[in-house]
């Protein structure tokens, strides 16, 4: 193993911290191990990080990986939102009764 190999590396940046952390939460599904930095004091003072994106991190050897994890979640995510969409035009008129 290389010495880089464990060197953190950042793969995507985020203005909401909350969207990081359930990125992290995916990566970890997907046995990766990740980090979140955020420039808050530890949570003590969130305001600090308005203005400074959120980092998520990876070891190096896991960013490829990782990346593809996210990817397919954000699919996901899309394949979801473009079925609700179509769902909704669906289910009869404005008003609420059935189309018939």
């Amino acid at each position: 193993m290389s010495e880089r190999a464990r060197d953190p590396v950042i793969i995507r940046r985020y203005a909401d911290p909350v969207q990081a952390e359930v990125d992290r939460a995916v990566l970890s599904a997907h046995g990766i191990e990740a980090r979140v930095l955020r420039d808050d004091a530890g949570g003590m003072l969130p305001s600090l990080h308005v203005g400074v994106d959120v980092r998520l991190i990876v070891r190096w050897e896991d960013a490829v990986r990782a990346l593809a994890a996210l990817d397919e979640g954000d699919e996901g995510r899309e394949r979801a939102m473009e079925g609700e969409e179509g769902e909704e035009g669906e289910k009869g008129d404005t008003d609420g009764r059935a189309a018939g």
